[in-house]
């Protein structure tokens, strides 16, 4: 019975190996809710919108964009996109490079009109915070080198004899 689970232990692991060296995809789901003048969800259908980052909330240089999605399904004045998967001006430039400096200001324009005000600031998510923070900068840092991890050797994490799936 031990020997079963263990080998249905290891398959599991086995089965997710796949997925530990996916690189993080540069990716951002975008959510919003689009209204007219007066506040009230514009009429449903399938809309046409550009968006674009900026690194000013009025004017400034435009660091990515634009990305066009032609039919965009509006419900209730909600739609949802995903960011990142191409940079019309510049095909090369991935979406994380548009990050590399300060605030960030997302421009959005709906079939083809002037670019809706204000533009949006992106904000961080919590957990990429904790990788700013002076304090855990450092262990970052430390764990790029394999021969020191967080200023201890790997047998500290790993003691020899350790079995590792």
């Amino acid at each position: 019975m031990k020997r079963l689970l263990l080998i249905g232990l290891l398959a599991c692991f086995a089965a997710g190996a796949p997925w530990a060296d996916t690189a993080v995809p540069p990716l951002v789901n975008y959510q919003g809710l689009l209204t007219d003048e007066n506040g009230a969800a514009i009429p449903d259908g399938m809309k046409k919108l550009e968006f674009n980052l900026y690194d000013a909330p009025l004017a400034g240089n435009r660091v990515w964009g634009p990305q066009i999605f032609d039919d965009v399904p509006v419900v209730g004045g909600r739609f949802n996109v995903i960011l990142g998967q191409w940079d019309a001006a510049n095909p090369q430039r991935d979406l994380s490079s548009a990050f590399a400096g300060d605030a960030r200001f997302l421009g959005i324009k709906v079939a083809n009109g002037a670019e809706l005000a204000p533009r949006q600031q992106i904000l961080s998510a919590p957990y990429a915070l904790h990788t700013v923070n002076a304090t855990h900068a450092d262990n970052a840092t430390q764990a790029a080198s394999a021969a020191t991890l967080n200023g201890k050797a790997p047998t500290w994490y790993t003691p020899p004899g350790t079995i590792v799936a």
